[in-house]
Order: C-alpha cells, then structure tokens, then sequence
C-alpha cells in the first residue's frame, strides 16, 4: 500500500474554477492514494499561513494558485515539490517546481473564432482587475484578433473616454469608466474578457445603461462560472476550461516530485474545452440575411449529414452567389464552414465524453471513422485519440506538451 502523504492546497474555495481544480486533485488522491489533503481557509486574497501549516502539518509537497513571491521563496527553503496552476508568470521554476495550466493563445484563438464565424468585425477587450493571468490572456487575446485582421479596442484604466457616464452608486469607480469606453466602440461590437467576473461587469455596466446585450454589445467570458454566467442578464457565454482535469494533472506531477522523479519538461498546458455558448453572444453580426440564415442553418444542422445542397433550400441563391457571400462576409465557403462545426462538435466529445469514435463520428455527421479522423488530422494536426488523451492525465505522459491553436491548420 502506497505510503500517506500530506500535500497542502493553496486554491481559492470561492472560486468555480478553483473548486474544480480540487475536486481534479480528489478524483486522482482517492481511494487508491491514503494523501492528506489541507487547504487553508483564507486563500481568496491569494495568501498563505505557511508557517502554520509548516509546524503543525507534516508537508511534503504543495499545489498552489497563487503568486510566486508570496509562497515560493518559502517552500523552496524546504525544498519542498510545489506545482503551480494559473500562476502569474513566474520568472524561473525550481528543480522540485512545475507549473500547469490552459494554453492562453488557444483560449485567445477560440474566443476570435467565436465571434468572427458569427461575422463580427469589431472587437474589444477587458481584462478586468485581477493580476496575473488576467493581464496574459488580455494580451493574448488583443494578439489574436489582430493576427485575424480584425479591429481591436483594448480597455485601459489610464485612460479617459470622452462620453457621458451615468453615476453608479455602492460600485467601484472604474464602472464609470467602463460604461465611457463602450458607448465610444463601434457597433455592433464582440466584447473578450480575461475572466467571467469581467464578463459580469461589462454585461452589468450594460444592462444598467440600457445597451442592449447581444444586439450591440455581445459579451464572452473565459472559465464558465456558473455564478457569474447564470447571475448576468442575459446568461453569459463561456470559454470552458477543464479545471477538474486539471486537477487530475497537477496531482499527477506532485506524486511525481514527491518521488524523486525528474521531469521531462516542468511547463505542462491543456487547450480549453470549447466555448458553451448562452443569450450574450447569440446573435450574427451579418448584415446580409440570406448568409445569415445559412450560417444560422448550418450551425442548427452541422451535426446531421447535410452538404451545400441543402444549406441551398433554405436560402434563394444560387451555390456561385453562396459561396461568393461566404468568401466576402465569413472568410470561407459554405462547406468549410459545415466542416468547421463538425470539427468543433468532435473536439467538445473528445473533451468531455467516453463516446467511441464510431459514436462521435455519427453523431457529428460523419458517415465513417475513417472520414472524421482525416478531416480532424487535417484541422488539428493530430488523430482524435491523441487529441482525447490531452484530456485525460490517467492515460497520458504528464510531460507531454501541447501544441497552441494558432498553429494549427483551420479546415477549409
């Protein structure tokens, strides 16, 4: 039987996606590992009573989402194994360190295609107040709409907007300020937030302004909170990401520090599990309806095996003139854009099912195996099972890396 092992938890309980993380590390510790799992109480504020648990806990290894500087500097006296989640970039890891977290480029590149295959063109971000990861995908997000050839706005706190601002009472200041800013942006406009409390604010700041929510301003959050995303009006949409196996993961590689084990590479990312799409981003942003109700079509249909022919009975075009709209207002044909969501559909089951391949491939309107495996191969550039097992720490090498979205090939 495996020895017992105390492993201290420095993650955030008020947090959707930090109950996530630990409900991960749970799912891998038990039954089969007797560890002693301790979080402190007060972590909300990203601080640590280390030394209490120091004295009157035996540790032996720590899994944190926190800041170097508070915790870091510490265990390394101790040369204790630390891995870290979602940590503010951290300069260098120890020998005993490892740090694990969600490929912020392909949460960037999913958020961008979200809103241009719904044929927006306009598009801003907030980051929000949060240090940290808030201010890496921000960045990231701003690259990617601009490598898209898209326009970008980048709320900054340092800035004054020339508009009105209506006052809002018991709030933080910076409300003002955020209201400026979006009634300055073009519309109608795709809003990309670091978080989904970011997400809450714009969405709030909206509502109680009466900009309408999506018509003008379509809002995507990043972590799907169920708090902030069902609290909003309307209902957020989300990047999803996979906290729990995350979890699973980082439990995985402290096992592995705690037994003296080397590894390959200490920087270990998982890409995002897609986008759970609600009422803040349903809309299309297409000022052509016979296009629109294609791209409305196909996203309702994608799933049944339906080709160009019939995305042509629901629109009085002929395929040229199609397939010319397409090209001018979404980038790319009819078909490609039916194979776009099929692909989509496949990624999110590989993701979050144990659907065979057969089962996925059927449900996704693929009429063999072997159809979707070439058709993901070439828009992801790895088979399916690879893919899954990304997923799935239990049947994966910790070490493995993954590749970024934006270095992917895009179907069509």
């Amino acid at each position: 039987m495996p020895s017992a092992r105390s492993a201290l938890l420095v993650i955030p309980l008020d947090w959707s996606y930090g109950r996530q993380i630990i409900r991960g590390i749970h799912h891998y510790a038990k039954p089969a590992r007797p560890w002693s799992l301790s979080n402190p109480k007060k972590t909300s504020d990203r601080t640590c009573d280390y030394d209490f648990y120091r004295y009157e806990h035996r540790i032996d290894g720590i899994i944190a989402i926190t800041d170097q500087e508070v915790l870091g500097p510490i265990s390394r006296v101790d040369s204790l194994p630390v891995v870290w989640i979602e940590a503010s970039p951290l300069e260098q890891l120890g020998p005993r360190e490892a740090l694990v977290g969600i490929d912020v480029p392909a949460i960037a590149s999913l958020s961008v295609e979200h809103f241009a295959e719904r044929g927006y063109r306009q598009f801003a971000v907030y980051g929000g107040q949060t240090p940290g990861y808030a201010q890496s995908r921000s960045g990231a997000l701003a690259d990617a709409v601009a490598e898209a050839g898209l326009q970008v706005d980048v709320f900054d706190f340092g800035q004054e907007y020339d508009a009105g601002a209506p006052e809002f009472p018991h709030v933080k200041f910076h409300w003002e300020q955020i209201h400026q800013w979006i009634v300055t942006l073009p519309k109608p406009v795709a809003i990309l937030t670091a978080d989904d409390r970011a997400a809450w604010v714009c969405s709030e700041v909206c509502r109680r302004t009466d900009i309408p929510v999506p018509e003008e301003v379509a809002i995507l959050g990043v972590g799907d909170d169920d708090m902030y995303c069902q609290m909003a009006y309307p209902p957020l949409s989300s990047v999803q990401v996979p906290g729990e196996r995350l979890g699973f993961l980082a439990a995985n590689i402290l096992e592995r520090l705690m037994d003296g084990n080397t590894l390959n590479s200490q920087e270990v990312r998982l890409p995002p599990s897609g986008v759970v799409s609600r009422m803040s981003s349903d809309t299309l942003a297409i000022d052509d309806a016979h296009v629109a109700a294609a791209l409305r079509f196909i996203r309702n249909h994608a799933h049944e095996q339906i080709g160009v022919a019939d995305v042509l009975k629901v629109v009085p075009l002929s395929r040229r003139v199609l397939e010319q709209r397409f090209q001018k207002l979404v980038g790319r044909g009819p078909y490609a854009e039916i194979q776009r969501h099929r692909i989509d559909h496949v990624r999110q089951m590989l993701a979050e099912t144990d659907l065979t391949l057969d089962r996925i491939a059927e449900r996704c309107g693929y009429n063999s195996v072997n159809r979707m495996s070439l058709a993901f191969r070439q828009a992801e550039g790895v088979s399916p099972g690879a893919y899954r097992k990304r997923f799935f720490p239990s049947r994966v090498d910790p070490n493995a890396e993954t590749p970024s979205r934006k270095n992917r090939s895009s179907p069509g």
